[in-house]
């Protein structure tokens, strides 16, 4: 027996609003992670207005405020044509979303974690896992880092000692190359083509409907413009053919978006002046970015005592961080499901909320069939992976719009 309810395994955004919400459920939870900290300046996150009514309810909006930007609505340009969504009134939701660096998300979640008394181990690597065990039990590594002393500071990574954790659950919120999926035989990716998405960082030399999220409608794709604080804004492209060497291995989310050269600049230029036209030049070009996105959904979320959160268990377009957002709720929906139990037939809840949650995510997953708007209805396939919303707050928002299941 072990006096650990829950072993998180990954400590990115998913990860750690699991470890809180499990930890409000009144369940004793550690979190690890192989990275020696917390991501620093990284890729900027759109958060639905579902996952800030979550975010207010577990008591960590205030703190995630001063360094969001409000997002209040939706503006669909094609042609030289728009239409403009209002995000109010969505089922389950705030009234705005929020776009905010995943580095200060993370630090404002590990804060509310050590409020709560649960401390994130970094530098521990899931080395083995039983998943079959009653308990699970986990073999951890407990990692030594240090530079080989050389002029580029090289960094060395050792195993300093193990040690042996027998929690009650496992949840493997480590990512699309998750070692749990891989402990447990599945794997979220379909195998079907990854697209690649070029992300800029620019400030914008008019601060134009400064809290609206801007979607490009061009031929036969949807790019994404959020505004972030302090005059910049993210914009994210799909697109093909980059120069080579300037796509990046997603080996991890808080490194994906880590490139900066000549070459993506001018490939930012050539796409500004083709799906942005009618927006003023950025006046200036921050970091910038590319890699590859997979599409997928696990076939299995786990079984037993060992489960699956977020990019894990499901793959998706980075335009709106549906699989992030998604994970969120998951999370919240899990905590609900074993605080619900009482430890009284706790597997048969885990497996219902498993179901449950692979359900909606498959209806996220399936195109719309019918469009009102024959403006739209070219965009009808790619639209619901640009918009904040997931569940019945995606479908009220495409409803809006007149588009349907």
């Amino acid at each position: 027996m072990s006096d650990l309810d829950v072993l998180v395994v990954g400590a990115g955004p998913v990860g750690m609003m699991a470890a809180l919400s499990l930890r409000r459920a009144g369940l004793a939870v550690e979190v690890i992670d192989e990275a020696p900290r917390r991501a620093g300046h990284s890729y900027a996150v759109g958060l639905h207005p579902r996952s800030v009514l979550l975010l207010d309810r577990l008591g960590v909006l205030d703190s995630l405020l001063p360094f969001a930007q409000r997002i209040d609505s939706v503006t669909l340009t094609a042609d030289g044509e728009g239409r403009r969504l209002s995000l109010q009134g969505l089922p389950d939701s705030h009234d705005w979303g929020l776009a905010v660096p995943q580095g200060r998300l993370e630090e404002v979640l590990e804060k509310a974690l050590r409020l709560c008394g649960v401390t994130i181990a970094w530098n521990e690597r899931l080395r083995e896992l039983d998943v079959d065990g009653e308990p699970p039990a986990a073999t951890i590594d407990v990692l030594g880092r240090d530079t080989s002393g050389s002029a580029f500071d090289e960094e060395v990574v050792a195993v300093a000692r193990r040690r042996l954790l027998r929690p009650r659950l496992v949840i493997g919120a480590d990512g699309h190359r998750s070692t749990v999926a891989r402990r447990l035989g599945i794997a979220a990716c379909d195998g079907s083509p990854a697209p690649t998405f070029a992300a800029f960082e620019v400030r914008l030399p008019q601060r134009v409907a400064a809290r609206d999220l801007q979607l490009l409608l061009g031929r036969g794709t949807v790019d994404a413009i959020w505004p972030l604080r302090d005059g910049w804004s993210r914009c994210t492209f799909e697109v093909e053919g980059l120069p080579d060497g300037v796509v990046s291995p997603r080996s991890k989310e808080r490194t994906t978006w880590w490139i900066s050269s000549a070459d993506m600049r001018d490939v930012f230029a050539r796409l500004w002046s083709e799906r942005a036209p009618q927006l003023a030049l950025p006046s200036e070009v921050g970091w910038v970015g590319a890699a590859s996105f997979e599409h997928g959904l696990a076939a299995s979320w786990g079984r037993g005592r060992v489960w699956l959160l977020g990019d894990a268990a499901h793959l998706a377009s980075p335009l709106a961080s549906h699989s992030l957002n998604r994970g969120f709720h998951e999370a919240d929906a899990l905590a609900s499901a074993l605080r619900a139990s009482n430890g009284a037939g706790e597997e048969a809840a885990l497996v219902s909320w498993a179901e449950s949650s692979r359900r909606e995510w498959e209806r996220l997953a399936a195109a719309p069939t019918s469009c009102d708007d024959p403006w739209l209805a070219a965009y009808v396939e790619k639209l619901p992976a640009a918009l904040p919303a997931t569940g019945d707050a995606l479908r009220e928002l495409l409803a809006r719009v007149g588009i349907h299941p």
